[in-house]
């Protein structure tokens, strides 16, 4: 199994000024050079590669920019990457659009965000954009230098000249470097310092599968996994970061309190406080849910359009607010990162209505008296919620992707008693006593 690290190494403090402006002129043409490809895509509907080989286009750019053909194929690359993408959210947002009502407020905050061409808004003509190199234009190389054990030897403008810039590596940067292999780099500026985001391929032995883990993420909870086996009992975990959300309620009641006092000075200086604590403890969980994972297959739940419906005003500020905060696609990349290194298989898959199915009798004839549980009216019994859909998760993966090492029955998906949240339910069943003894 391959994966894929990227390590975010800036360059050395002391880069000469000369140096900077070398990097300042090439990366100020890589842009333009993307600009202008991103012009003749538009213009010729261009969408795959081979389209975009055009020799009469790539020895146009070469004139108008004075840059190589490496670096114009390079920049020919980056431009139909940003049209691809570009293209496949307006095929999204078209698709929504038909989908909602006329006059509601969704459908008219969908017509306000409707997603805009590459180069087409002002404030992307104020950023350069990074361009990848490979071996035509770039080569990182260990030079095991006091100063810098890392350094780029990268073309310039001139023809057949090169420029060689150290890097300001750290231990973890040289441990990635050393044990990858490198694929290929990025330069990019970022409150006007240059970074080097080098890509490293890494290789481990695929692991057999014997059992399968289904994860179901939450706001309340930001990881609720169980592992099912042939024959054995399902084991659970439940991480809920309590501590993760009470350092993020501290600098949310902090930046609020400066904004109202006008603190701007006090407010530049824990601006990245709480992305750097939020990433901090995703890595932790990420690193708990590997522990727990051990020959087995990881399946974890693909939550889309989620977020649609959460516009201002919509009568739910709370949920709003949490909801937009909640950063499940970080950790569900953690997870992978992390899940990946040790050769285990990892799939997404879509959760949908797994919450609202009992795992028990497979019934929809259910309600959630809380949060964090489950009543089905059908086989009278209650739930963990999270823990529900973990089962119903792992039969919907079988049922498209069954294979003879996991052996995994019907029965090894169902929730036992041990794992059955009854307390929540209790308060609700008392109120509810003489509906369900009709029923029965």
């Amino acid at each position: 199994m391959q994966y894929t690290k990227t390590a975010i190494v800036p360059i050395h403090y002391e880069t000469t000024k000369k140096k900077l402006s070398y990097l300042d002129n090439l990366t100020a043409r890589l842009t333009y050079c993307v600009r202008l490809w991103s012009e003749i895509i538009e213009k010729h509907n261009i969408n795959n590669r081979k389209e975009l080989q055009n020799l009469a286009f790539q020895h146009r750019l070469q004139k108008k920019t004075i840059l190589s053909s490496a670096f114009v194929q390079q920049c020919g690359n980056k431009a139909l990457w940003m049209w691809k993408q570009y293209r496949t959210t307006y095929k999204k947002w078209e698709w929504k659009v038909k989908k909602s009502k006329e006059g509601t407020k969704y459908h008219e905050k969908l017509l306000k965000r409707e997603p805009s061409i590459p180069f087409s808004n002002s404030k992307s003509l104020l950023h350069k954009v990074p361009v990848r190199f490979d071996y035509r234009t770039g080569k990182i190389d260990k030079a095991g230098l006091e100063m810098s054990e890392w350094v780029i030897n990268i073309s310039i403008l001139k023809k057949y000249e090169k420029i060689t810039i150290f890097l300001n590596a750290s231990e973890y940067h040289n441990e990635l470097l050393e044990e990858g292999e490198i694929r290929d780099f990025e330069i990019m500026k970022r409150d006007n310092k240059y970074y080097v985001h080098i890509t490293c391929q890494f290789e481990v032995k695929d692991t057999k599968p014997k059992s399968i883990t289904t994860i179901d993420l939450g706001i309340n909870r930001s990881v609720v996994a169980v592992q099912f086996s042939h024959s054995k009992e399902p084991k659970s975990i439940i991480i809920e970061d309590k501590e993760k959300q009470d350092k993020l309620q501290f600098y949310n009641d902090l930046v609020g309190e400066l904004r109202r006092e006008e603190k701007w000075d006090k407010l530049k200086v824990i601006r990245n406080k709480r992305r750097h604590i939020s990433e901090y403890y995703d890595w932790i969980t990420a690193k708990k849910v590997a522990e727990f994972t051990n020959e087995t297959i990881v399946v974890i739940g693909k939550l889309t359009h989620i977020r649609e419906r959460q516009y201002k005003g919509n009568e739910n500020k709370e949920h709003r607010k949490r909801m937009h905060k909640w950063a499940y696609e970080r950790i569900s990349g953690c997870i992978q990162q992390k899940v990946n290194e040790k050769g285990i298989e990892f799939n997404r898959m879509f959760e949908s209505w797994t919450s609202k199915k009992c795992s028990n009798c497979g019934s929809y004839n259910t309600t959630r008296p809380v949060q964090e549980a489950i009543f089905c009216y059908d086989c009278l019994q209650g739930f963990d919620a999270d823990m529900n859909a973990c089962p119903n998760m792992a039969s919907r993966y079988l049922s498209k992707n069954a294979t003879d090492e996991l052996a995994i029955t019907k029965d090894d998906l169902k929730i036992k008693p041990s794992m059955s949240l009854e307390a929540p339910c209790e308060s609700w069943c008392s109120s509810h006593k003489k509906t369900l003894e009709a029923m029965t």
